[in-house]
């Protein structure tokens, strides 16, 4: 997957911010509380709908009624934009893709469960995993340096999603013993 484009509007601390991904390797590096976290947490809501607040609402900027996020991304040699729009009243969710380098986007589907749905077939992988490989949350580096040998290597695992594939081998275990 390459990230294009990424537009927020009204997200959190962006009241209206578009942010263009160049090709290669991409660094997002700023104080403390200057919205780098709120970049991830954009992505992942544009992808999988998933946010780190309480609710919903919550990601929608102070003083302002609605909120969307708009994510261009390449997967498989195909271009894809996800709109994701949050008002007072409704949430909607588009998914979009380009049929050709010089044509409009054109609609795949709409509604919040089956964008995510399409968006997880065209990924081959789901929020969580997602999360795990490209993201890691705030605080959760700075908490394994102070850990013992083994809670370092549990929490590894989870950051890699080890513990995940370590549960799918104890149940396949007993079906691969009977065979």
């Amino acid at each position: 997957m390459i990230f294009k484009r990424l537009r927020l509007n009204n997200f959190k601390s962006y009241s209206n911010e578009l942010i263009k991904f160049d090709k290669g390797i991409t660094v997002i590096a700023g104080e403390n509380g200057a919205g780098k976290s709120s970049i991830f947490e954009a992505i992942s809501f544009a992808l999988f709908k998933q946010h780190t607040a309480d609710k919903m609402s919550d990601l929608v900027r102070n003083n302002t009624d609605n909120m969307s996020v708009e994510l261009d991304f390449i997967s498989r040699g195909k271009e894809y934009r996800i709109i994701r729009d949050k008002s007072k009243s409704k949430s909607s969710s588009r998914l979009l893709t380009k049929t050709s380098s010089n044509s409009e986007f054109m609609s795949l589907c709409c509604g919040d469960k089956e964008v995510s749905r399409y968006v997880q077939e065209i990924l081959d992988m789901d929020a969580n995993l997602f999360l795990n490989a490209i993201y890691v949350r705030q605080g959760e580096i700075a908490g394994l340096v102070d850990q013992q040998p083994a809670d370092k290597k549990r929490l590894i695992g989870k950051l890699l999603g080890i513990d995940s594939l370590e549960t799918a081998w104890r149940n396949l275990s007993p079906l691969i013993s009977e065979s």
